[in-house]
């Protein structure tokens, strides 16, 4: 070659020749290719084998549970507020539950807290409200929950203060109430120091919106009243059994009513289970969502003439994504990754990306020789669309993976759970749905009806059966 070669626009080959030869898209449209070869020649194998895989790996789905609190999702795990709390429970030590005191704790694994409100707007240092907050905090202490065979209430399973559950400083002033609407007793901001105890009670843990005399730190009023119950998080085997109270507290603050007050309540599960609940009230309407998908899905493989319909085929695109969703799901809680329910969110848009595919593929196969046999067809629908699945599976699979290696829980969980169900439905894809069209082809090419795979196209028609619209699709 000549230098006047490369100025003649001739190219000059820099690269071995082995790695001339290496042409990946060449090499996955064969592979892809045989292997829609392999499907078609041997449709029950790849469609029982998919099916018996998968299966086994939704087994997880058994042991699926959502304790995961919100604070631990969304915190990042190198996060700024998580080396400081460590730092402090290092320098001054973890408070424990034995004997438990509010200007210690660093955090409060399992509580539920209520703060009372006066509808009116009113001043909530009064009789009516006094006896609300000793109706709601006997209710509270009443509560009962059912825990390894055993009744629990809140004085079982309660942090302690010197031997006693936590008391609210609240309720020591409802014996005083009167004297304090009177104005013969008085309460002080920021504490209370007790000179024959010598308890110094700060007024802002039980008070909220406090107003104070003029010049004085002398409470005039307050907004709100507070009330906390702090349960034992010394032992980590526990946690179900404050779960459970936990949501408990929060049936039982649900139901309460009072007409001159209004009540708030908060616990560390109230996102979970606020979700949970919400997710209970949207079900009838999925399933009314998922009906119709089902039924457009199975309408858009139709046409005029029924030899060549394939109602079957967008059932399975469905199955697809059921099975393909299951078994990240349950691999995912077989290895130890936690589950939230965003995760589910992840796996409708799954379920979407999945029936997109069923629809390339038939388009493709509509496109291959209807004289062909079933094996050659399947070989060439998988040469067409084969690489663009994989590539557009694979990409969007290196997304998630990447997030999954991000430092915040809720993004690993999501990500992983999305890599995993985007995974399994590109396999799914290429074994089941692979199938079910070459069992599907093979009835197209006996003249067979796509809708029993049974029946000889004339006599189905013929029958009636066959709906009369559909020949002008």
């Amino acid at each position: 070659m000549g230098i006047g070669d490369e100025e003649q626009g001739i190219p000059i080959n820099v690269f071995p020749e082995w790695l001339r030869c290496f042409n990946v898209e060449e090499i996955l449209t064969k592979a892809l290719g045989n292997l829609g070869y392999s499907v078609g020649k041997r449709p029950w194998h790849y469609a029982l084998g998919t099916l018996s895989i998968f299966f086994l790996l939704s087994l997880g789905l058994l042991k699926m549970n959502f304790r995961v609190r919100t604070f631990d999702i969304i915190a990042p795990f190198e996060g700024r507020s998580i080396k400081n709390r460590a730092r402090i429970e290092e320098l001054f030590g973890r408070e424990n539950c034995k004997d438990v005191d509010l200007g210690r704790l660093t955090r409060f694994d399992r509580f539920g807290r209520i703060f009372i409100e006066s509808a009116d707007g009113r001043s909530v240092l009064r009789s009516d409200v006094f006896r609300v907050v000793q109706d709601i905090d006997q209710r509270i202490k009443n509560l009962t929950i059912v825990y390894d065979g055993k009744k629990l209430q809140y004085k079982d399973i309660c942090a302690k203060e010197k031997g006693q559950c936590f008391f609210n400083p609240v309720l020591k002033y409802v014996y005083k109430i009167k004297e304090i609407e009177s104005g013969i007793y008085k309460l002080k901001f920021p504490f209370i120091a007790d000179v024959q105890t010598a308890i110094i009670t700060f007024t802002p843990l039980f008070l909220g919106g406090v107003t104070t005399e003029k010049d004085s730190n002398i409470i005039k009023s307050a907004k709100a009243i507070s009330l906390i119950y702090i349960l034992d998080f010394d032992d980590p085997n526990t946690d179900i059994r404050n779960e459970l109270w936990e949501f408990a507290f929060l049936d039982l603050m649900g139901k309460l009513e009072y007409p001159h007050l209004n009540l708030y309540y908060i616990t560390p599960d109230s996102f979970s289970y606020e979700g949970s609940r919400s997710v209970l009230r949207i079900l009838p309407s999925f399933t009314v969502a998922a009906f119709f998908l089902m039924l457009f899905s199975v309408a858009s493989n139709l046409s005029s003439d029924c030899v060549v319909s394939k109602p079957w085929l967008a059932l399975a695109g469905i199955m697809v994504g059921v099975i393909g969703n299951a078994a990240s799901f349950g691999f995912c809680q077989l290895i130890g990754i936690p589950c939230f329910l965003l995760n589910f969110a992840v796996g409708l848009v799954i379920f979407g990306m999945v029936m997109d595919d069923a629809f390339v593929v038939l388009a493709a196969w509509r496109l291959t020789d209807p004289r062909s046999e079933v094996p050659v067809r399947m070989r060439r629908t998988y040469e067409q669309v084969g690489i663009a699945i994989t590539l557009t599976s694979l990409t969007n699979a290196l997304a998630f993976l990447i997030g999954a290696f991000t430092p915040s829980l809720i993004a690993k969980m999501i990500c992983s759970y999305a890599l995993g169900s985007i995974l399994a439905c590109y396999v799914a894809t290429l074994t089941f749905l692979g199938a079910v069209l070459a069992l599907t082809g093979r009835a197209e090419m006996d003249g067979l009806s796509g809708f029993d795979l049974r029946t000889p196209a004339m006599s189905w028609q013929e029958s009636g059966t066959y709906l009369s619209f559909l020949r002008y699709l």
